[in-house]
């Protein structure tokens, strides 16, 4: 491996790093903050277009942590369930893998588990990661309640297929940025449309908006129009 490889491969691991304990998911959930919990429990109300749900989990942010604890442990199936259908199709075996082996201490390698998914496993609290920057290896621990749901999910074939169909769309979408680094909503529907095949808009911005949460395509308004990019033309201002 290149220094400068093993320079922000430790960087990044080392971020934030803790030691981990086994915890029950309350007590997991209670280890984290308030906006992480919010954060953690709003992809599923995005994700699944559950609009009736978008500013009762807004507002838990101002609420006492109890509050939002309770309502992600009754929605628990259905927040998890969310993060498969917008995961990239092959980090699902990354996904089983560290199922497989929570809370193991692993000797880290990159094809095995990427530091891409690694990084969304942290942001959006799905797992805890701990590593050991001199044996090289890596812990990454998540609730028994929540591998139960994972394993449940990924045999759940109608959610297997909106991930496959949500990632086949977005593909496609993130080629176009990759080639023209940034295109309008309206374009890039009228390009998909012409060359794959018929979509509603609103559909299409969903999937996009949906992926944001996991990958480097951005969206935002700009005039009269919605600008979709990478990460080279975000504006975060424009947030």
């Amino acid at each position: 491996m290149l220094n400068i490889e093993k320079d922000l491969k430790d960087e990044f691991l080392n971020y934030n790093n803790k030691k981990i304990k086994e915890e029950n998911v309350k007590e997991y959930l209670n280890s984290l903050k308030n906006e992480e919990l919010t954060r953690f429990a709003i992809v599923q109300v995005l994700v699944d277009c559950d609009y009736s749900n978008l500013f009762k989990v807004k507002g838990l942010n101002n609420r006492p942590k109890k509050y939002i604890i309770e309502y992600i442990i009754q929605n628990l199936n259905n927040i998890l369930g969310s993060y498969i259908k917008i995961i990239k199709t092959n980090e699902l075996e990354q996904l089983k893998f560290i199922i497989k082996n929570n809370n193991k201490e692993i000797k880290y390698e990159n094809y095995l588990v990427t530091l891409r998914f690694i990084n969304i496993l942290k942001q959006y609290s799905l797992a805890k990661v701990e590593y050991n920057q001199k044996k090289d290896t890596i812990k990454i621990y998540m609730p028994k309640e929540y591998i139960k749901i994972f394993n449940k999910a990924l045999k759940n074939e109608k959610i297997l297929e909106e991930n496959k169909y949500n990632n086949y769309v977005f593909e496609y979408v993130g080629n176009v940025v990759n080639t023209y680094g940034i295109v309008t909503l309206k374009k890039l529907h009228e390009l998909f449309c012409s060359q794959m095949f018929k979509i509603e808009d609103s559909e299409l911005q969903h999937i996009i908006a949906a992926f944001t949460f996991c990958n480097e395509v951005y969206m935002y308004d700009y005039e009269e129009d919605i600008l979709v990019c990478g990460l080279e033309f975000f504006d975060e201002d424009e947030k």
